[in-house]
């Protein structure tokens, strides 16, 4: 049975390895597709060896289905179809044919001639219509009837529009209209211009024709002026400039047709002029308006009057104008549009004689009456711009005001002057300016005057006020009080200082706020900031340092001299300049610095000393043992955990007295009272060894 197996195992691999072997044979040649799918076999597929020819086989396979695709569109002969079809798996195909590329090439220009036609289409431009268009598309089933249609008509359009455009270049307007073909209605063909040339044409003939009908239906036998022609065509003829050209194109027209045309045309001018002439010597405005825009046209194209007589007519047109407007405001208009009128037309109408007396007195008492009531409203509302604006006015129109009003109207305009001139103070940005032109008795109650405005004041005041002190300060050299009153932001952007005084100021306060970290650190005893490089140098001379302050700098200066000289004894290694030292600097009696270490100290200079001769020196305290007060303080500070809270209270004791005993020695010597008084203490130096004088000093300490 496992013969069996293994035997047709090892078949199947033999057909295996043929198969390949025809597989890899046909991959030989990557064009030929066909050999290479027909090699493809089934088996082959977990075949690890054929894996290799996979790629090639489908590559194979994808360009066998899109080559068959491609011919079956061309045999449809559907323009898009093959267009679509030919992607790049046929494109590069060998087995593709000139043939079926110029088929293919014919197919892709008639889709972009399509597309060329119905972006035309979109824009409506029949030129671009025709020019777009190929003669292969009518016969292709890519375009719709509709297209077809939109085709013809742009080709019509052309067409006409080459007639049209021929008769344009005649200028002669029958012509024009005959060849225009209302076809190209709304086509972009014919410009604006045409247009407008083709609207005058037709305008012409209308005139003409008639003419014509006016020529034709009356009687030339009789000699009561047959023809008669209308005002109304006679400015057509003048307005379209057609005398002219009715006396050189039209043949139709005879002489006797021309020449009456022209009689027509100088009678109704002589008429013109003699009405519009009468109406201006009688200085009637509204019947020179009437008579001018009768004869307009003839005015304006023939040009029959002097140019004075036009000025005169203008003028009279605006008061006519000016009139109707003033009337309709007497008539029907509110108070202020009353008054509107007047300040538009009221110079101009009241010039007109058309302005009838009842008109005015009308005009006038309307005026009287709104402008009263308005400055009424503004007394209330106690705006003194709208008072003296409408008060002026109503003083002008003769509006009744009574004597109070008259004295309101004065203190308006005292406070409008006032306000005035403060605001062009405050123009200015002048303190001194805005603070001088304010007055008070006038200004104060204004409602006139805005919140910024009297905010503006109370800057300029107090700034005022602040700089005659800061001046009197500067004058005395008083940095606090310059420090004190000097705000930065008050006096930013300010001229009321000097570049030198302002200098100044700003030391000052700089000063101050340096001097509030100087007393942070005094409160706190920081002398290392105190003895710092400039830290206090820049208070010398100044008010900010006492005496007290003072003497305080000195000791803690003395006290970082000592530290120093201790360090310095410390790298020497000599037991005996530490041993002064430390006595020295617990006679100062201030707290040491941060970087002091008194357990380095006392390690490196009295390493032989230990715990051991401390606790026998406590347990027979001597008073001023050095020795004990050495090394106690040594333990404090460095290994306090190492001696009980009795021994602590042993060194306590013994340092406070020494320290006590040689401040007592330095007061005696000096002989302070005062001080001695502070630091004797009975009980522990009763039986010190004092002088016979040393006593009296202290007798006379503790008596005073």
């Amino acid at each position: 049975m496992k013969n069996s197996n293994s035997q047709s195992k090892s078949a199947l691999e033999i057909q295996k390895a043929k198969l390949l072997e025809v597989l890899a044979k046909a991959c030989k040649t990557p064009d030929n597709d066909e050999a290479i799918v027909n090699a493809w076999h089934p088996f082959l597929k977990d075949y690890e060896k054929a894996r290799v020819f996979l790629p090639m086989v489908e590559r194979s396979r994808l360009r066998l289905q899109a080559l068959l695709k491609f011919r079956e569109a061309l045999n449809t002969g559907e323009a898009e179809n093959i267009v679509e079809t030919f992607n790049w798996l046929v494109r590069d195909n060998p087995k593709i044919t000139k043939q079926e590329r110029s088929k293919f090439e014919q197919a892709r220009k008639l889709i972009e001639g399509r597309a060329r036609l119905w972006d035309s289409f979109e824009i409506n431009n029949d030129s671009l219509i025709v020019s777009a268009f190929l003669p292969a598309l009518e016969t292709s089933n890519l375009l719709s009837n509709d297209d077809l249609k939109r085709y013809e008509l742009a080709k019509q359009r052309v067409e006409e529009y080459d007639r049209f455009r021929l008769a344009l270049e005649t200028d002669n307007d029958e012509v024009i209209i005959r060849d225009y073909n209302p076809i190209l209605d709304n086509s972009l063909l014919v410009k604006p211009q045409d247009a407008q040339r083709l609207i005058l044409a037709r305008k012409r003939i209308e005139i003409i024709q008639q003419l014509h009908s006016i020529f034709t239906s009356a009687d030339p036998y009789n000699n009561s002026n047959p023809y008669k022609i209308p005002l109304e065509l006679v400015q057509k003829i003048i307005q379209e400039g057609l005398i002219d050209l009715l006396l050189k194109k039209y043949s139709s027209l005879s002489e006797d047709s021309k020449n009456l045309i022209l009689r027509e045309i100088d009678s109704y001018k002589s008429q013109g002029v003699e009405k519009i002439r009468q109406a201006l010597w009688m200085e009637d405005d509204v019947q020179i308006t009437e008579i001018y825009s009768k004869y307009e046209v003839m005015f304006r194209q023939i040009g029959c009057l002097e140019k004075f007589e036009v000025a005169r007519i203008n003028k009279a047109i605006k008061r006519n104008e000016a009139l109707v407007q003033v009337q309709w405001a007497i008539n029907f208009g509110s108070g202020d549009q009353v008054e509107t009128a007047w300040q538009t037309y009221g110079p101009c109408v009241m010039q007109s004689r058309n302005f009838t007396r009842n008109e005015r007195q009308t005009f006038n008492e309307s005026r009287q009456k709104n402008l009263l009531n308005k400055l009424r409203q503004a007394f209330s509302s106690q705006n003194i711009k709208e008072i003296v604006e409408v008060g002026e006015k109503a003083i002008e129109a003769g509006s009744a005001l009574i004597e109070s009003d008259y004295k309101r109207l004065i203190k308006a305009k005292e406070s409008l002057t006032a306000l005035n001139t403060f605001e062009n103070a405050l123009t200015q940005n002048d303190d001194l300016k805005i603070i001088g032109s304010y007055n008070a008795e006038l200004l104060d109650k204004l409602k006139s005057i805005t919140q910024p405005q009297r905010y503006r004041l109370k800057i300029a005041q107090k700034r005022v006020e602040i700089w005659y002190k800061l001046k009197a300060a500067l004058a005395d050299s008083d940095e606090k009080t310059l420090a004190d009153l000097y705000d930065p932001d008050l006096f930013k952007d300010c001229f009321l200082l000097n570049d030198l005084e302002r200098e100044q100021c700003e030391l000052a306060l700089q000063r101050k706020q340096n001097w509030v970290e100087v007393e942070k650190a005094f409160k706190k005893k920081n002398f290392e900031f105190l003895l710092q490089k400039n830290t206090m140098n820049q208070f010398e001379g100044t008010d900010y340092l006492n005496s007290e302050l003072i003497n305080l700098l000195n000791v803690a200066s003395k006290q970082k001299e000592l530290e120093n000289e201790l360090f310095i004894a410390q790298a020497e290694n000599d037991p005996r300049k530490i041993e002064q030292a430390a006595i020295n600097l617990l006679e100062v009696g201030l707290p040491l610095s941060d970087d002091f270490k008194w357990d380095l100290v006392l390690e490196e200079a009295y390493n032989s000393k230990n715990l051991e001769e401390l606790k026998a020196l406590l347990r027979s305290p001597t008073p001023d043992n050095f020795q004990l007060i050495f090394l106690g303080r040594s333990f404090l500070t460095g290994s306090p955990e190492k001696i009980t809270k009795v021994e602590k209270n042993l060194i306590l004791k013994a340092v406070d007295e020494f320290g006590a005993k040689e401040r007592l020695k330095r007061a005696l010597k000096k002989g302070d009272l005062e001080l001695i008084a502070r630091i004797y203490q009975p009980d522990s130096m009763e039986k010190l060894p004092f002088t016979q004088n040393e006593r009296h000093l202290i007798e006379m300490a503790r008596t005073q």
